[in-house]
């Protein structure tokens, strides 16, 4: 690093900070305004218009009435030993002007899209019979309050910041008197006897630690608002909801200051001004800590005591939304202790004073399927137009009455009703619950959510088995009525409604609801899910139903749904359910058919608690695979133990235990994966605006099935026999293990977009192939315009970057998390350059920092070039080209599709990486030059047999070039934040040699396929300097 660029750089900065101050200090000493009345705050709109403006403050925040969100963590770095601190008095309130480097003064997080750098900060206060603080909460004001003032380090100055809506954002801190004084403002104190007249100034004898009064660790409003005192430029306001306390004595020393008349300065507030509309936002929980940078230590505020309850809260509701799951699985086992009490002769036991017939048995097993079958249609459209809450409340109602019915029932007809009710709220509830589970679920953990309520579900299978054999059909009913009744109370009062819902209908409770979701998500924006989710419902609402369905990737999904609820229901559960007493009993086991029962059941409860801990490490596919293989298995032995005891001599007595541990491994592996699985990949799978209809239509084929096999059972075991009942329903899950290899895909912690995400690659992948344009005379970039009208526009790229023409700047630290282990990288010869296309949760593929606002995720990265004698770079820097360039392109992940991203400035951004020739091969591009020879040919792709580390390509340590560009090839959208490194990588010449080795569609060498230069037209190119390099 030479000397003059030292200078240079710090010339900058030691500028910067000095026309900060001075602008301050000229302000304050040209103030022809004061808080007096002839001066004051009702006279300045005579002088400064802005004073009138629609967005002024202060204002009285009102709690109730502020939308309450979750934004990112809110960060600090004021590093108190490398700053220098001035305080002055500036005739209307004391101040105290900083000094450093903007990295030691820093702002970033929380509402703020861009780092900031704290310039001063000032009091406003009341005398002893006058609360002073500007901002009230509910009307409430407070002895004082303090500002900590902060400059967008976009703007590279005050003047500039100001004219800007988010030039500036203002930290505001109540104070109130207290017993002691505050250490941190004693440090101003001591010295404010030299600064008592007006323009006076003293440097601090000790730094205050400005983070021991900013309480960061507590709650905050923020909202658009206005200096409070002249010019009134507009600014965000951060008001913590916390105060703190200082003395008597130190107010009195505020109150010891003189403004230029030689009077005492106090009751220095501007009165409220109107909000006019303006949302206020309540950022209500933690996940607010302040890092302060102390000696190179990093102190974080912990975890407030509210974050742990809201937890708390979190389990609890989920608890309540499952025990609707609980009640709809007590009908399922629900008949196998009452239909061996119906047969018996006791009237003490068997309440219709008489046994029952087999049809009789047959019709009390299957009719709550025709009741599901029957309900699953309307409640899922009303699911869809009233609202997910109020349909899952009326569900409890259905189940409370079956269970009354059935506890006061002396006739065979009502035992029907009742099951046919039962049966209603039933197949609704196995739509309904697992879409809103769905839906108001994280995507990192929603299949862990989904599958918890499995859990639920075989408690509800396991608490007929342990209750129903011991005690009355009165008892037993009415102890099965309470879950319900349970869940209708508590789910009205604490859970809320689906985000989905309310979208596009009320997002103000939209909103609200993600936030309360949320709440234990610290780096959180809510706006972005709503635009997520915006689009998720309204992509496929340009058509009808019809021609929405007709969709081939809706239509892929509604197979997939469909053919998992029928191999679930054919698998033979719902008879083994309704049955297992009578199927242990004609088995002959060492246990009694109850005991056998209880074992089943139980351990069908305890398998359910290993899917929430797999489904989202594992995968949902893997699991289904192993479920089954383990069904396919212990229904084929099963089936071989009723073939021994039926069909041959062999005395199957020493291997009587054998049904019980065949159907203990059954419920094991069908709890892992057939289960849950079909209902979770249902609720992910299908487009939102035609989910319950498609869900209707899967719902109801697998209670049809599930009707099928409990009616018919019997019938089965009578023509084929036990042991061919359960290997015909082991031969159908032969066939579902073959659909699941090959249809079914993997939804693992991918948002309802990505699990789509390969239809946007695919339609890349064949817009590339279908491409109707190239680099030659004919069909190349000058023509490219009459095809793409995006090609003349104003903000074209590539440019030629003149370094001394940029605005040098300072942004906030440029960042990424590729994570090369958990990403899938795949390369294409798409007909014009190389491209690898990589697929990846976002987190795992993330950009931002720098000139970004918000986090984008990375797509894909190409390449241009030249050929031996050409320099195939498409941006220069000062006319020099460089060998090649590669452009890794990522899309806003507020954007939900490539689409939507094309049609918004902020939709994409490039990193560009130039490249020159050098002596040694690349080690990172060597990974894709291993797989090239495989996708010569246009259209060709391979598989990369390692994956590339794409941080080690991108020279993050060094400077780059900011601008607002475009596509460099068609459709040439202007939709591009371009950020250009200054420093080149290297590559071989056998590596460029492999390049051009590629072939188009007409079989010509790829090379030299860049577009010329573009015209500047006037925009900003801005550099940033790494202050390591």
């Amino acid at each position: 690093m030479s000397l003059s660029f030292l200078y240079s750089t710090c010339s900058i900065q030691i500028h910067q900070i000095f026309k900060i101050s001075k602008f301050h200090t000229k302000l304050s000493g040209m103030a022809d305004w004061d808080d007096s009345v002839t001066k004051g705050p009702d006279t300045c709109t005579l002088k400064c218009p802005k004073a009138a403006g629609k967005r002024k403050s202060p204002i009285d925040i009102s709690p109730n009435h502020a939308c309450e969100v979750m934004l990112p963590e809110l960060q600090t770095k004021y590093n108190t030993e490398k700053i220098k601190q001035k305080l002055q008095n500036v005739g209307y309130c004391w101040k105290v002007v900083t000094e450093g480097k903007y990295n030691d003064l820093a702002l970033w997080g929380g509402p703020l899209q861009e780092q900031h750098e704290l310039v001063q900060y000032h009091c406003h206060w009341g005398d002893n019979e006058t609360k002073g603080s500007e901002h009230a909460i509910d009307g409430q004001k407070y002895q004082g309050e303090i500002h900590f003032v902060h400059i967008n380090n976009r703007y590279c100055s005050v003047e500039q910041a100001m004219r800007k809506h988010d030039g500036l954002c203002v930290l505001g801190v109540f104070f109130n008197l207290g017993c002691k004084p505050h250490p941190e403002i004693a440090k101003i104190t001591d010295v404010m006897g030299e600064c008592e007249t007006n323009g006076e100034e003293v440097e601090l004898e000790e730094s205050v630690d400005i983070s021991k009064i900013i309480p960061l660790s507590g709650s905050y409003y923020t909202y658009s608002g206005s200096l409070t005192t002249l010019p009134y430029s507009e600014c965000t306001w951060i008001v913590f909801e916390d105060s703190i306390e200082i003395s008597q004595c130190q107010l009195d020393a505020f109150n010891n200051l003189k403004n230029g008349r030689g009077e005492r300065i106090t009751n220095n507030f501007r009165p409220f001004v109107p909000l006019k509309g303006r949302e206020v936002r309540l950022n209500n929980f933690i996940g607010v800590t302040g890092a302060v940078m102390v000696n190179k230590k990093i102190k974080t505020r912990g975890y407030c005591k509210s974050h742990l309850k809201k937890y708390e809260n979190y389990a609890c509701e989920l608890c309540i939304r499952n025990l609707l799951a609980l009640t709809g699985d007590t009908s399922l086992t629900w008949s196998s202790p009452v239909l061996p009490k119906l047969y018996s002769n006791e009237t003490t036991v068997n309440p219709l004073g008489k046994p029952i017939t087999p049809d009789e048995e047959s019709w009390i097993g299957s009719m709550q399927y025709i009741g599901a079958m029957c309900g699953i249609l309307p409640f899922s459209l009303l699911a869809a137009n009233i609202g997910r809450k109020p349909v899952l409340l009326f569900l409890a109602v259905p189940h409370i009455l079956s269970f009354v019915i059935f506890a006061l029932a002396k006739n065979i007809n009502w035992y029907y009703v009742g099951r046919f009710l039962g049966g209603v709220s039933l197949s609704s509830v196995y739509i309904v619950l697992p879409m809103y589970i769905a839906e108001i679920s994280e995507d990192s953990y929603r299949g862990t959510l989904l599958v918890t309520y499995s859990t639920f579900a075989s408690f509800g299978d396991l608490l007929p088995y342990i209750v129903g054999p011991y005690i009355s059909m009165f008892w037993f009913n009415v102890i099965l009525s309470v879950s319900p009744l349970v869940f209708f109370i508590l789910f009205a009062y604490l859970a809320p409604e689906s985000p989905y819902f309310y979208v596009g209908k009320n997002d103000f409770e939209a909103k609200k609801c993600l936030s309360t979701l949320r709440q234990a998500k610290p780096t959180y924006d809510v706006d972005v899910e709503i635009e997520r989710i915006k689009y998720e419902i309204n992509k496929n609402q340009k058509g009808d139903f019809w021609n929405t369905i007709k969709r081939k990737y809706v239509m892929k999904g509604f197979t997939v749904a469909l053919g998992l609820c029928i191999f679930q229901q054919l698998s033979g559960l719902t008879a083994i359910l309704a049955y297992t007493q009578n199927i242990f009993d004609d088995a002959d086991t060492n246990f009694s058919p109850e005991v056998s029962s209880i074992i089943v059941g139980t351990v069908l409860f305890l398998a359910s608690f290993g899917g929430p801990f797999i489904v989202d490490k594992r995968g949902r596919k893997f699991l289904l695979v192993c479920s089954s293989i383990g069904i396919i298995t212990s229904e084929s032995v099963l089936g071989l133990y009723f073939y021994l005891k039926e069909r041959t001599t062999v005395s199957v007595e020493n291997i009587s235990w054998l049904p019980v541990v065949c159907l203990m491994v059954y419920v094991i592996t069908f709890n892992l994966g057939y289960g849950p699985l079909p209902h979770t990949i249902t609720s992910e799978i299908l487009p939102s605006n035609v989910k319950f209809h498609l869900a209707t239509i899967t719902g109801f084929s697998g209670w049809l099935m599930s009707f099928l096999v409990t009616k018919f059972f019997g019938v089965l075991n009578e023509a084929l026999g036990t042991c061919g009942t359960f290997w015909l329903f082991s031969v159908i899950c032969v066939f579902g293990l073959l659909f699941i290899i090959t249809v079914v895909p993997e939804t693992k912690g991918k948002s309802f977009q990505e699990i789509q995400m390969f239809k946007i690659l695919r339609f890349y992948s064949k817009l590339s192939k279908m491409a109707d344009w190239d680099y030659s005379a004919t069909n190349g970039p000058d023509t490219w315009s009459l095809k793409y009208p995006n090609a003349a526009g104003k903000q074209q790229s590539p440019i030629d970057i003149s370094p001394n023409r940029a605005c040098e700047v300072m942004l906030p630290e440029l960042q990424t998390k590729y994570d090369s282990e958990k990403i899938k990288q795949e390369l294409h010869n798409v007909g014009y350059c190389w491209k690898v296309v990589t697929e990846g949760k976002y987190n795992d593929l993330a950009l931002w920092g720098g000139p970004l606002q918000g986090q984008y995720k990375l797509l894909q990265y190409h390449c241009h070039w030249g050929d031996n004698k050409t320099k195939g770079s498409e941006h220069a820097i000062d006319g020099q080209k460089y060998q090649g360039e590669i452009h890794f392109v990522h899309i806003n992940n507020r954007y939900c599709s490539v689409d939507k991203a094309l049609r918004h400035s902020d939709g994409l951004c490039v990193l560009g990486v130039f490249f020159n020739l050098g002596c040694k091969a690349n080690p990172e591009i060597a990974k894709i030059i291993d797989v090239m020879n495989k996708c010569e040919a246009k259209g060709a792709e391979a598989k990369l047999e390692r994956n590339v580390d794409i941080s080690q390509i991108i020279p993050f340590s060094g400077s780059y070039y900011t601008y607002s560009g475009s596509l460099t090839t068609p459709p040439c959208s202007e939709c591009t934040t371009w950020i250009v490194f200054e420093d080149p990588i290297q590559i071989s010449q056998d590596q460029l040699d492999a390049f051009n080795s590629l072939k188009d569609g007409t079989g010509k060498i790829i090379t030299n396929n860049f577009r010329p230069l573009m015209p500047l037209e006037g925009r900003e190119v801005r550099l940033v300097r790494n202050s390591n390099h």
